[in-house]
């Protein structure tokens, strides 16, 4: 399972030079960000399609949330 997470996310591009407005760095960061989220509701819930739910909605969210600030 962990390799399958590791291997979806997006971090082929990326540098140590990669600065913060890149939408790579968005993209990584909004997946990162709603994986640890998924987890924690589907942790709490145990139920597979809130779990579903709340990633697809945090990842839009996280991405929309980057682009403002960053963007």
């Amino acid at each position: 399972m962990v390799l399958l997470i590791l291997t979806s996310l997006s971090y082929n591009d990326l540098s140590a030079t990669t600065g913060l407005d890149s939408a790579k760095l968005h993209l990584l960061m909004a997946q990162v960000g709603a994986l640890i989220l998924v987890l924690f509701v589907y942790h709490i819930s145990r139920q597979l399609l809130v779990s579903m739910i709340v990633g697809i909605a945090a990842i839009n969210g996280f991405l929309w949330l980057f682009t403002i600030l960053w963007g």
